[in-house]
């Protein structure tokens, strides 16, 4: 077949010289009837004389493809030009076509000749570039397209061979987009399967500063192609002093911010992990129990299935790291090693830090050379990760759960003939600097965790070194390819992008592309409302097929509960060095430029697709940066807090500054959605989200305490009274004090619940003879909590809308509340619940609380009352229904902002 099109068959009618005409027409008078494999294009402006030897070039192709060259002349000024074209298309009848166009630029001269090709060969396989002043060599085209063939791929591309101003640069190993995003190494001078222009790629004609090949291949890349290196291809560019190269660099920022602006969807950052994940996976996860070392992106998927392929012996990890060390343009070297038991992994997982600890081990090592997590298990039911002041002693490197080693320290160590200092981490004195990050876990998990043989985890650490230390030295003297590499270290290609984005260490997540992401941003959590709330958020959200994720923001712990557990699917720690600075002194944000220290917040913020800030105040001040990335954004507000004096504060007042850029204002109540009116707050931005009970209760719990509280009215005893939160100053502990001091007696029964979470309470706000029982955590305790009471107290200074209040209620339980915040929005006073006015003066609010506690346990007809009202008022609230409008809302925005 080959042979065949070699020899084409002739036109019927002479051919007639060329005028100066519209390419398109001339497709009925002059198109050769023959079936070319391969279409070359050749543009051409003012180089009359390097164009012979394009053409030349060309025609002294050594291959049975048949070739076809299209000189597209771009309205050259020069008659020469014409002339030469001319006789060469007169010469060669069956084999070049001249075309003359009106000056349009290099990328609309290369679309006449595309356009030209596709209408009049319906069957060529590829079109090849070459620019007027370049050449090939005669074994180019057949290399170049059986490469292609074989690659499957969109485009092949060559080795850059320079003639004038000499140069040989290399291309070689697998195609990488990641890598050329940062930088062109497809050449122009490259074959282009027909695939490709079918779909739709052509050169932006209003690129007219030049790298509109780059720009050309970023299509292709979107269009789903990718490129394939030909090796010793034959191409030769010329390289003179001064060129449109040269005019391009000087232009580089203002080409590349038109490129990217063009291509956003593919600067998404989560569309960039996914191609990092395929290409080059930054991490390697060495196995203590396994002969595995595993290529990780994300390191929730290291024993997926879907990334099995990545999974490798030592031996095999070792031959393949010092293909890289030799060659880390080519191939890529991990970012970083990590060595870690299995069951560490499973269980860092199964607390959902894995991600997290990855992350923070990259960002520590941008700066160290070592890290190791120590994991303990704690008395209590809290997960925390701290990081340590001290450098690691040798009884920190003998029980370390994982160890991490940066990318560059790797690369030393491989180098060094000496084994001395690497080694001295299993001895008494270690020598190289390990930092430290301690990761508690909850007590319920002491039974599961994995024990490791004292410094197995450095052991082999060690000797995987050995290994690739040995593999590196052994490697020939001589290089194995004369061409010089000038591109960036694959490894460093991604944190390269990020970087140019505004990103410092992006968290290593790679997003199901069928789930949209949402970030939720809280300074505690503990066992509060604002926290129940969200996580109530979150488990809508995942009904609805998004993915949740908690930052925190102030503490570097949260209560791992069930709520937790079953509504998110990562926990980060946002450090106050990352965050946005404020000006506490004059309570208001600083306003300026994002800080390498608020780029890591960046990073790790950077793969959602939604970023919820409920009390994150200092994440405010980067909002907007997110939103630059393609997050949509809101902001939780449940309370106006108010300080000593009276005056506004807190999350609701700085919320405002920043208004413009959130997206949305998400209340809980009609009273905050007036306030967020009346400063001004556009209402189609504000969506109400009515409170509901933190959990869900069965109908027939809720039939059997109604009939135990029926049993308890007619033989009454003491009245049960509740308190129940947190034992901080808000909560008008004062106040509480004094309540339970003046019902102390025969006829009131009291329990506090609860534990300081902002702050330390002082000694007079919690009297030394109380009995604080330890908050409850879970559903069942709630229920027999709220089971227990007839009264629940909450003497608070500020409130939103407090769930406490919601799930006593539906249980029957009769509220006493000072009237602020909300509260009025879900108690009316004397129907369902009692309220006390708090403008009063102290000593009245007091008072108030002790007397209607006082009424009540002397009137039980009134309690039952009261309590079956509060029962129906909230038996039927539901977080589905509360939420269903903002969901509905939130899933348009992104929809559309896909469509977009």
């Amino acid at each position: 077949m080959a042979q065949q099109l070699a020899e084409p068959r002739k036109r019927a009618n002479k051919r007639q010289p060329l005028q100066q005409v519209e390419p398109a027409s001339l497709l009925l008078d002059i198109a050769p009837d023959i079936a070319p494999d391969i279409v070359v294009v050749i543009p051409v402006h003012k180089q009359p004389l390097f164009m012979v030897e394009a053409i030349a070039s060309v025609l002294a192709q050594a291959t049975k493809l048949f070739v076809v060259v299209v000189v597209v002349d771009d309205g050259c000024p020069l008659p020469s030009t014409y002339h030469t074209a001319s006789l060469f298309a007169a010469r060669y009848p069956d084999r070049l076509l001249y075309l003359r166009r009106e000056n349009g630029g290099l990328s609309a001269a290369r679309n006449s000749g595309i356009e030209f090709a596709l209408k009049a060969w319906p069957d060529f396989k590829a079109i090849y570039f070459l620019d007027s002043d370049n050449r090939i060599l005669p074994a180019f085209l057949d290399r170049a397209f059986h490469v292609l063939e074989a690659g499957n791929a969109g485009w092949a591309y060559p080795d850059i061979d320079m003639f004038g101003i000499p140069g040989f640069y290399s291309t070689r190993g697998a195609y990488s987009l990641l890598l050329h995003l940062s930088y062109n190494y497809c050449e122009a001078g490259s074959l282009v399967s027909r695939a490709v222009f079918e779909r739709g790629a052509r050169f932006d004609e209003a690129m007219k500063l030049g790298f509109e090949d780059w720009e050309f291949w970023w299509q292709a890349a979107e269009l789903g192609f990718h490129g394939v290196f030909v090796p010793r291809a034959g191409f030769s560019y010329r390289r003179r002093g001064e060129s449109m190269l040269s005019q391009s660099e000087r232009n580089r920022p203002e080409i590349l911010a038109y490129m990217r602006c063009k291509h956003k969807q593919m600067f998404r950052v989560g569309n960039l992990l996914q191609v990092e994940a395929g290409e080059l996976p930054r991490y390697r996860l060495a196995l203590v129990d396994r002969d595995e070392v595993h290529a990780v992106l994300d390191p929730t998927l290291w024993s997926s299935a879907e990334v099995s392929s990545a999974k490798h012996t030592t031996a095999l990890f070792v031959e393949s790291f010092g293909t890289a060390e030799y060659s880390p343009a080519a191939y890529g070297e991990p970012r970083l090693i990590a060595v870690a038991h299995s069951g560490t992994i499973e269980k860092l997982t199964r607390v959902k830090l894995i991600r997290y600890i990855f992350w923070l081990a990259e960002n520590t090592l941008r700066r160290g050379q070592f890290l190791i997590a120590r994991v303990y298990v704690g008395a209590a039911g809290q997960l925390a990760v701290r990081r340590a002041a001290r450098g690691a002693a040798a009884e920190d490197l003998a029980g370390a759960a994982v160890l991490f080693a940066s990318g560059n320290i790797v690369r030393e160590i491989v180098r060094d003939p000496h084994t001395g200092w690497v080694e001295s981490l299993a001895r008494e004195f270690p020598m190289p600097k390990v930092a430290v990050v301690d990761i508690e876990l909850p007590a319920q998990f002491a039974e599961v965790m994995v024990a490791c043989q004292p410094y197995a985890v450095v052991a082999r650490m060690v000797s995987l070194l050995g290994q690739m230390r040995q593999r590196c030295q052994s490697r020939p003297a001589l290089p194995l390819d004369w061409r010089e590499d000038k591109r960036m270290s694959r490894r460093d290609a991604s944190k390269s992008i990020f970087a140019d984005l505004g990103l410092g260490t992006v968290l290593p997540h790679l997003p199901p592309k069928d789930r949209k992401q949402v970030g939720f941003l809280l300074p505690i959590f503990d066992f509060g409302g604002v926290e129940k709330v969200v996580a109530n958020y979150a488990l809508i959200l995942r009904r609805h097929g998004y993915d949740c994720h908690l930052f925190m923001t102030e503490q570097d712990h949260i209560e791992f509960s069930g709520l937790f557990d079953s509504a998110f699917e990562s926990l980060n720690f946002i450090g106050a060095d990352e965050q946005y600075p404020f000006d506490w002194s004059l309570g208001a944000p600083i306003l300026g430029g994002i800080s390498p220290q608020n780029r890591e917040a960046l990073g790790l913020l950077a793969t959602m697709d939604v970023v919820f800030n409920t009390h994150g105040v200092k994440m405010h001040g980067l909002i907007g940066e997110l939103k630059r990335l393609g997050a949509k954004t809101y902001v939780g507000l449940h309370l106006n807090e108010i300080t000593s004096a009276g005056l506004a504060s807190g999350n609701a007042n700085f919320a405002l500054a920043y208004e413009h850029v959130y997206d949305g204002f998400v209340v809980v109540s009609e009273g905050m959605r007036h306030w967020c009116v009346g400063r001004s707050v556009p209402a189609e931005k504000i969506h109400l989200v009515r409170n509901a009970p933190s959990y869900e209760i069965p109908e027939s719990v809720l039939t059997a305490t109604q009939e135990m509280r029926n049993g308890r009215a007619a033989l009454p005893g003491k009245l049960r009274v509740l308190y129940l939160g947190r034992l901080d100053a808000q909560k008008g502990l004062d106040r509480l004090a004094a309540i339970n001091q003046d019902t102390a007696g025969p006829l009131v029964e009291w329990r506090i619940v609860g534990r300081a979470v902002v702050g330390s309470p002082s000694d007079r706000l919690l009297p030394a003879h109380w009995v604080i029982e330890p908050p409850a955590m879970t559903a069942a305790d709630l229920t027999m909590l709220y089971q227990w009471a007839d009264v629940v107290v909450m003497p608070s200074r500020f409130e939103g809308v407090p769930l406490i209040l919601l799930e006593a209620q539906r249980l029957g339980v009769v509220v006493i509340a000072t009237d602020v915040g909300a509260v009025a929005e879900i108690v009316t006073d004397r129907v369902d619940g009692f309220l006390v006015d708090p403008r009063a003066a102290e000593a009245a609010i007091v008072s108030d609380f002790v007397a209607i506690i006082g009424e009540l346990a002397s009137d039980r007809a009134m309690l039952h009352r009261i309590s079956i009202e509060a029962a129906g008022r909230v038996g039927e609230l539901r977080w589905k229904d509360t939420m269903a409008a903002f969901v509905g809302g939130m899933t348009a925005l992104l929809d559309g902002a896909a469509v977009n």
